[in-house]
């Protein structure tokens, strides 16, 4: 029976394309070695995991499962693999995957690249680009990768500057310098939401009286309408401030007391009576490369050029002399939030939480560094701290 071909993409056109799919290719290095692995014949999950076992001295077992996730959806998606449908035996046929022209001539010297940068620098190529598990089409590593190039070609940046040559959220980029900090590419002076953009109202005419409640909130609906019409143009947290000087709302939590502005002030506007535009807080924050990020983004810059088509200069080492350690640079910072010590991180995580009274998760992690989900599953569990939700975000706080 002849064998199906299911599955195939081309090599990105595009230069930014191609660095991107080089770079999501290449982030971790499982991924990178069995990029290497690939042949011009089809290799099936279980083929690669054996032959991963063998050139890795098997330090860190792996399953099928993983191989199929590596080409199915990184590595077919770039047009670095090609999937087929292959009998095995009879009536049964299994998914298999082959290089392609683009990985034999890109795919291959990126990965072997990635795998003398790690061993240069002894760090795992997971820790500088992250996780690419996401379906958008910038997604983390190629982020990652552009924040420190602009970093390198600028001398230092506001973090509006790296989400606008990015594309991407100035939360995000917040995120990756907060990671890039932690291991050292990185120095971010923080001095508040520089570049945030924040959604002022204007008031543009009408009665005030025509305005109906918003959210069957009709008290505050009228103080907000009334501090509007009299200042003209204003920003929820300006009259957030000045409602929270009233007996009516003194005592009330002031992010909640946000929130419902922000609600109150969408619903006038949807009314009619106000509209909404965009400015930006001025406060400046500052971020720039460390000598080891220097030295580190600037071998990164081979990436570009093998992506522009204008350094394919063959690479070659015996793959099993970086093979086995790489794995184990890779497992040493991936099975950080698994490993022995978890009861060691909830008291780190315990111990922060109350030292800031009321944290948030997203600030928890950017603390610590590393997935914190499990963590506070089980400080919870065991009733040593509470959440509540204000808005969109869960706050944690010691129980009492």
């Amino acid at each position: 029976m002849k064998d199906q071909i299911s599955q195939f993409n081309e090599y990105p056109s595009t230069l930014e394309g191609r660095l991107n799919a080089l770079i999501n290719s290449i982030n971790t290095e499982p991924k990178q070695i069995t990029l290497l692995l690939l042949r011009e014949y089809p290799q099936t999950g279980n083929e690669l995991c054996k032959s991963f076992k063998k050139t890795t001295k098997n330090v860190w077992p792996l399953n099928r499962r993983n191989f199929h996730d590596y080409c199915g959806l990184s590595f077919v998606r770039y047009g670095l693999a090609k999937e087929e449908l292959i009998s095995i035996k009879q009536n049964l046929k299994s998914r298999a995957w082959s290089s392609t022209n683009a990985n034999e001539k890109f795919g291959k010297n990126a990965a072997l690249f990635a795998l003398q940068l790690g061993a240069k620098y002894n760090i795992s190529l997971f820790e500088i680009f992250k996780s690419s598990n996401s379906p958008s089409a910038k997604q983390a590593p190629y982020t990652r990768y552009l924040t420190l190039e602009y970093l390198l070609k600028s001398g230092g940046a506001r973090r509006i500057d790296l989400s606008e040559y990015s594309s991407s959220s100035t939360v995000n980029i917040l995120d990756h310098l907060r990671e890039l900090e932690r291991i050292g590419l990185v120095n971010y002076t923080s001095m508040g939401t520089e570049g945030e953009k924040w959604t002022q109202y204007s008031w543009i005419g009408g009665d005030p009286k025509d305005v109906k409640p918003v959210s069957r909130q009709k008290n505050i609906t009228s103080d907000v309408v009334k501090y509007l019409t009299e200042v003209g143009v204003a920003h929820r947290n300006e009259i957030s401030k000045f409602l929270s000087t009233l007996d009516y709302y003194k005592n009330r939590d002031f992010d909640k007391l946000n929130h419902n502005v922000s609600i109150i002030l969408g619903g006038i506007a949807s009314q009619g009576f106000a509209k909404s535009s965009h400015i930006y807080n001025e406060q400046k924050s500052f971020a720039k490369l460390t000598d080891m990020g220097k030295l580190i983004t600037t071998d990164l810059q081979y990436l570009r050029n093998l992506a522009d088509n204008n350094d394919i200069s063959i690479i070659k080492f015996n793959l099993e002399d970086y093979a086995s350690e790489a794995v184990l640079r890779y497992k040493n910072v991936y099975s950080f939030g698994k490993s022995k010590d978890f009861l060691e991180r909830c008291q780190v995580i315990y111990e922060l939480i109350d030292k800031n009274k009321k944290i948030n998760k997203r600030d928890i992690r950017l603390n610590i560094g590393v997935n914190i989900g499990i963590h506070l599953n089980y400080l919870l569990k065991e009733n040593k701290i509470t959440k509540e939700r204000i808005g969109r975000n869960v706050y944690y706080s010691i129980k009492n």
